[in-house]
């Protein structure tokens, strides 16, 4: 399994490399503990290499997007001005529209424009247009099929299920299952694989 780099120091050393390539991954976590510094970390990655990255959120602006990863020292404006990154903010107020616009016109864009990388934050987006479960994961599946058929590696963002906070693993390559501590240092999110979480 070809691995992609995420660009988070320490986490990719753990996973042997990174994500595995064209597959969707989830990151799960409470508020406020760098799930969105995450996926701007993992999309300026891409960028770096010459990625063409899509970033869909559904609560900030581009305008705030641009500004949080400037606190990174990650500079967004030429990218997007050179069209190697799309930002699209999703309305709330008519979610309807915009799940379509994600089933029906997204995926065109992943074909106009060659993406590599596509990150979805939050995901919440599904659970606010179907209450019932069933009905979420067919819609769901049938997203990430077409996101298959376009070779995009993806990571989307939720909350943490708090029954059990720990149940989900990285699937299908080897890799460190050890909980390991981390910082939200001026750099971007790094991970400590040498270090001891203790309770």
């Amino acid at each position: 399994m070809e691995p992609l780099n995420t660009g988070v120091i320490g986490f990719d050393e753990m996973l042997k490399g990174g994500i595995p390539k064209e597959h969707i991954v989830a990151v799960l976590g409470s508020p406020g503990t760098g799930k969105s510094t995450f996926t701007l970390q993992f999309i300026y990655a891409g960028l770096l290499k010459g990625e063409n990255c899509v970033y869909l959120s559904l609560e900030e602006s581009e305008d705030t997007i641009v500004k949080t990863a400037s606190i990174f020292g990650w500079d967004l404006k030429p990218y997007i001005t050179n069209k190697k990154l799309v930002l699209i903010r999703l309305s709330t107020m008519n979610i309807k529209a915009a799940a379509t616009w994600v089933e029906n016109d997204l995926p065109r864009l992943f074909k106009s424009f060659n993406v590599k990388r596509l990150v979805i934050d939050p995901i919440t987006l599904y659970e606010m247009l179907y209450e019932s479960e069933p009905l979420r994961r067919e819609h769901l599946f049938n997203f990430a099929e077409k996101i298959r058929e376009h070779g995009i590696t993806v990571i989307m963002t939720s909350e943490t299920n708090n029954i059990n906070p720990y149940n989900s693993k990285m699937r299908r390559i080897e890799h460190s299952r050890d909980i390991k501590p981390y910082s939200i240092t001026k750099n971007g999110i790094v991970v400590h694989p040498e270090a001891e979480v203790f309770s």
